[in-house]
């Protein structure tokens, strides 16, 4: 389903492959934005972004092998060619933030990793623990 099981070092190699792959897919997203950055943002926000949601709630300790994804591709590469302009860590903080609050969505997979691995297991393990008593 996505999630590695093993070994630190076995979770590190999945995670560092995972990550290359979606800097990548972050780079490819940055040709379009040059003419189209409307376009580059829904894809991100509506798309992309949202496939490595599964990932992040089914591994634990992770949020500093996420780094290099926000560091080298969204907030160094994404952001500046949606926003032509550089991206400050206060420019970043903003944009992290849901429409509703101001920001653009532009969320930071490494910040958001413990939250959604506590949130995955405070919600699945209930049912687990249901399902085990009857």
């Amino acid at each position: 389903m996505g999630a590695a099981i093993g070994s630190r070092e076995y979770v590190e190699e999945y995670v560092n492959n995972k990550v290359t792959n979606w800097i990548s897919e972050i780079t490819k997203l940055v040709e379009f934005a040059v003419t189209q950055p409307q376009v580059s943002y829904a894809a991100y926000t509506f798309g992309l972004k949202h496939g490595w949601t599964y990932f992040l709630r089914t591994l634990p300790d992770i949020p500093d092998l996420l780094e290099p994804l926000d560091q080298s591709a969204i907030s160094r590469v994404l952001i500046p060619a949606i926003t032509d302009r550089q991206c400050a860590q206060l420019d970043r903080d903003i944009l992290a933030l849901p429409v509703r609050l101001g920001g653009l969505g532009v969320t930071n997979p490494s910040s958001d990793a413990n939250l959604e691995y506590t949130s995955s297991v405070k919600v699945t393990a209930p049912s687990l623990n249901r399902s085990c008593h009857r």
